[in-house]
């Protein structure tokens, strides 16, 4: 195994272009990957890395031994996989990212019961608003919205994600209780910006709704924060109906004008286009596909799911008439 000693430190060290991040990534100091990478080199008898005081790169020689290191480490996986298959149960570390938002309304409820069925896969969950690369940084499976270009993945919808707005009681009583997505420019708007873009995210409806002007009146870059602001009476918001599900059940908030509130994109589990899927990965992806699709509420329009139920039992006078 001298051959392979060092080999995975180089090739993450040259995919982040930081020491620090490869570390991080393998669980090792950042001085400890630099070692490593230095006794391959002298081993090798040639320099592979470029350091500068704020990144390292590849040499010429580093680059073309990193691309075959790369493909030896990913046939490596593919035979533990194979391996991993031929014994039966899955297991081994299997890495996982999600937004803040899906992580902790769906994601989270399921890990229970997925770890009792698959004991011996060691999760490593990042909740986190980023766009990231499941390629360059080695992860193994994520759940995200919107268009997905890229040839080397694999994506499976799990559903729409339909938004409502919402208000407390409080607020309503305080400021009025607006019946059409118009009226929304005279009310206080509580913001979600994208942590990665700086852009807010949208609140659309449909015609002829389907342009208003939002008032910027608080911003958030976490969706949990701008629910608990509209149910201390700060403002409307404008969430996923499976984000606002407990608060309107608990009468914290209200929804409002219902029936013009739209989905938004869908929700995907994503893994990447390799030659043999590891059984980690596909229990995994099978698991939450199951799972998902076991509750249809979650994305469906609020009118259509949650608020057949919340429209039978909640006090007239608390739901919108429109």
């Amino acid at each position: 195994m001298d051959a392979l000693s060092g080999l995975e430190p180089f090739v993450f060290a040259a995919r982040f272009r930081s020491y620090v991040k490869a570390g991080r990534h393998l669980g090792i100091s950042s001085s400890a990957v630099a070692k490593s990478v230095s006794r391959l080199e002298a081993r090798l008898g040639v320099q592979l890395l470029n350091r500068t005081t704020r990144s390292i790169g590849l040499t010429e020689a580093g680059a073309v031994f990193y691309e075959r290191c790369r493909q030896a480490l990913e046939d490596i996986r593919d035979a533990e996989a194979t391996l991993h298959h031929a014994k039966g149960a899955p297991s081994g570390r299997l890495r996982v990212n999600v937004p803040h938002i899906v992580g902790r309304h769906l994601l989270m409820p399921l890990i229970a019961d997925f770890v009792s069925r698959y004991p011996e896969i060691e999760l490593d969950i990042a909740l986190e608003d980023r766009i990231v690369d499941l390629i360059e940084e080695d992860i193994d499976v994520v759940i995200r919205s919107g268009n997905l270009p890229d040839s080397r993945l694999i994506a499976r919808r799990l559903g729409d994600q339909h938004f409502i707005t919402c208000a407390s009681v409080s607020y309503l009583e305080s400021n009025g209780h607006p019946l059409l997505p118009s009226e929304i420019q005279n009310h206080r708007c509580l913001r979600y910006r994208y942590p990665n873009t700086g852009l807010f995210a949208p609140w659309v409806y449909r015609p002829p709704h389907d342009q208003v002007r939002l008032p910027e009146t608080m911003i958030f870059n976490n969706s949990d924060a701008a629910l608990r602001a509209a149910a201390d009476g700060l403002g409307l918001v404008h969430l996923p109906v499976y984000v606002a599900r407990d608060a309107i059940a608990s009468g914290q908030l209200i929804p409002l004008f219902e029936k013009y509130c739209m989905a938004i994109g869908s929700l995907w589990i994503i893994w990447p286009a390799v030659r043999t899927l590891s059984p980690k990965v596909r229990a995994f992806a099978d698991f939450i596909l199951e799972r998902f699709a076991a509750m249809p509420e979650a994305f469906m329009p609020f009118r259509d799911g949650y608020g057949k139920i919340w429209f039978a039992e909640a006090p007239l006078g608390q739901l919108s008439s429109v």
